[in-house]
């Protein structure tokens, strides 16, 4: 089994909630957590306690742990994902001679780096968190080299009013690459009269069906929606189910998901960009 340690700050907030993601997920392998200038015994951040516990990781580390604690496991380690490319030199100095993947350059936009949530309002946290939980699952699917069948793309909605737009490019994208599409916004999936007026059908789905009888099959004027809104998406997009449903969809084509914006009204939604995080490819659409 791997060896993967995940480094932020303080080892107070992304870092031991990409710990906690990574062990629900690759229970095979192991991982720990640190920080540059963490200093061990100090508590976690109470917003991330909460956030983990709505999330469903409730293997959540109690305290950080400082460099020096976790020595021997960080040295002796695979692979090092650091929030910020910053963490990586102080890594390097610290004497690891292995991979770095730093969540700042896995994805090729800006908005995908984590910041320290620590003194933000617990809806901007609960976004940083799920930056680092999307690239953190991201950075260990690609060091496993576990990829899906055919490509995914995803297509983000900056807000809320760039839906319909972000829909009709997504629909767009999937007549060309003649892919299934999908509304993977399950916390409010697509009105009716949204889908209809650009010019769709919706094919509405349940997760374990499709995990259990396949997808069924879909026109290319067809998305398939899923029968129920769900509370915190979150805990399913960062369970393996999800994965296991993004494999069942792109067994036989390439699949474009419509994710949720990233900013509805007045607040930020964290699972965008974890949705997004497991595609290989992105847009973000800006009406």
């Amino acid at each position: 089994s791997m060896k993967i340690v995940t480094v932020c700050r303080m080892n107070q907030a992304r870092s031991p909630l990409a710990e906690a993601v990574l062990k629900k997920n690759f229970p095979e392998h192991d991982f720990y957590s640190t920080g540059v200038t963490a200093i061990s015994g100090t508590p976690l951040l109470k917003e991330v306690i909460k956030v983990a516990n709505e999330w469903g990781l409730d293997n959540l580390k109690k305290q950080s742990e400082s460099l020096i604690q976790i020595k021997e496991k960080l040295l002796n380690s695979d692979c090092v994902i650091v929030a910020e490319n910053g963490h990586a030199q102080i890594i390097r100095d610290f004497g690891y001679k292995g991979k770095i993947l730093s969540c700042e350059s896995l994805l090729p936009d800006y908005m995908f780096t984590p910041r320290d949530p620590e003194g933000m309002p617990i809806d901007k946290a609960r976004r940083e968190l799920g930056k680092v939980a999307g690239l953190s699952l991201r950075a260990v699917l690609n060091v496993l080299n576990l990829h899906s069948k055919n490509k995914i793309l995803s297509v983000t909605p900056n807000g809320s009013s760039d839906v319909p737009l972000a829909l009709e490019t997504a629909h767009l994208e999937s007549i060309e690459r003649g892919a299934v599409l999908l509304d993977a916004d399950l916390r409010a999936p697509l009105e009716k009269s949204d889908i209809e007026n650009a010019g769709l059908s919706p094919v509405y789905f349940d997760i374990d069906e499709i995990l259990e009888f396949g997808i069924p099959s879909i026109g290319m004027n067809q998305i398939l929606v899923h029968c129920r809104e769900l509370d915190a998406p979150e805990k399913l997009y960062l369970s393996s189910k999800w994965r296991k449903f993004l494999d069942k969809c792109t067994e036989e084509t390439e699949l474009v998901m419509l994710t949720a914006p990233r900013y509805a009204k007045t607040r930020s939604l964290p699972d965008s960009f974890i949705v997004a995080a497991l595609a290989d490819e992105f847009l973000v659409i800006s009406a």
